[in-house]
């Protein structure tokens, strides 16, 4: 006969179980236990093989502080989104891309119009034009040269970058040089002005004409009267301020999919908005006045862009809009911005519109922008 050996120990005696359709709900709430009789070590095996067969189907209790943790890691993720979205890096390399998408999908590109791409850094676009001889910098190889010195070669039309430019005489310099290559191109030459040239250190904080009183050093101030009364001066328009790409991330605004964030959960800072280079809104004026006559056209038959993102918010129960071109503009704030030399850009009050004041160059007295429209270098 067959007895248990020290391998195999004997199994539980025969015991009386419930009901089969009671079985697993007494064995998962403990109360299929054997006669009093039966003792704990002849128990073991029956519980080790229960367990072993029901352990894939049984779902584990949640923590308790599941949702603490969860809303832990949302919260440091949040802070990181946002420590990375308002970096001066990361916001310069976004402004670029979204700059690019968004005059691409509003331009009516054809075989006349076309959009040309030159990934040149404002620091080699300098270097670039530093050269003792111009005609052997690669500017004047792309804008003249290959263009309107070579016989079939299409010539550019606007060159719209987004640097940009401040009070500083290195400036005045780099721009002396770009003006007179635009001129040999007949193409003129577009950016944005920074908020130092209107005598203020920080616009949105400064709208107001009256307080622009920051005066440049004396060796800056007159490189920039030099470049201003030059004649080449006609090529160049500078615009300011930027313009609203984006709305802020946020349940209200612009919903993220992958986990809640707001990216201005208090009240708004202005350099953690999403601004774009003014150059490329007056591209897009400029295309679309192409667009509707060709070459008789004249800069400024199309002025206003509409529209574009319309940040609302509330502070203390109050209702607030952030202008789409950074500040509010009263005429007589534009006056003095045109006078400056500088191309203004303004934002209508709680409208998704901004206009450009009017096309005009940097040229001291002031005098319209040149370009192949003007019929003159």
């Amino acid at each position: 006969r067959l007895e248990p050996s020290a391998s195999h120990p004997a199994l539980p005696a025969a015991t009386t179980l419930p009901p089969p359709e009671d079985l697993l709900e007494a064995i998962l709430d403990g109360s299929a236990a054997a006669p009093d009789s039966v003792s704990e070590p002849a128990r073991r095996p029956w519980n080790a093989l229960v367990a072993e067969i029901v352990r894939p189907y049984l779902i584990p209790k949640a923590d308790p502080r599941q949702a603490e943790c969860m809303a832990s890691v949302d919260r440091a993720a949040a802070e990181l989104m946002r420590a990375l979205l308002h970096h001066p890096q990361f916001q310069a390399l976004e402004g670029l891309w979204r700059g690019l998408d968004w005059l691409t999908r509003r331009l009516e590109t054809d075989e006349k119009l076309k959009l040309f791409v030159l990934d040149v850094s404002q620091l080699e676009w300098a270097e670039d034009l530093a050269s003792d001889d111009p005609q052997r910098t690669g500017l004047y190889k792309v804008l003249v040269e290959r263009t309107v010195q070579t016989p079939g070669g299409v010539p550019w039309a606007v060159v719209a970058a987004a640097y940009t430019f401040g009070p500083q005489a290195e400036d005045a310099g780099d721009l002396g040089r770009m003006a007179r290559l635009a001129r040999l191109a007949q193409a003129p030459f577009v950016a944005r002005a920074g908020d130092r040239l209107l005598g203020c250190p920080r616009l949105a904080e400064h709208p107001d004409p009256d307080d622009w009183t920051w005066q440049p050093p004396e060796p800056d101030r007159h490189a920039w009267e030099t470049l201003r009364s030059c004649p080449d001066a006609r090529w160049v328009g500078l615009a300011i301020p930027r313009f609203l790409l984006r709305l802020p991330y946020g349940p209200n605004t612009a919903p993220m999919e992958r986990f809640a964030f707001d990216e201005m959960p208090g009240t708004p800072r202005h350099e953690d908005y999403l601004w774009g280079p003014s150059s490329f809104a007056c591209a897009l004026l400029l295309a679309q006045a192409f667009s509707q006559s060709g070459w008789s056209m004249q800069p400024g038959e199309v002025r206003d862009i509409d529209g574009l993102p319309l940040h609302t918010f509330s502070v203390e129960s109050e209702r607030c809009v952030t202008p789409c071109a950074e500040v509010l503009w009263s005429d007589r704030a534009a006056a003095a911005v045109l006078q400056r030399g500088l191309m203004p850009l303004r934002s209508y009050a709680n409208r998704d519109s901004i206009r450009l004041e009017r096309f005009q160059s940097l040229a001291m007295p002031q005098a319209p922008l040149a370009g192949r429209w003007s019929h003159s270098t």
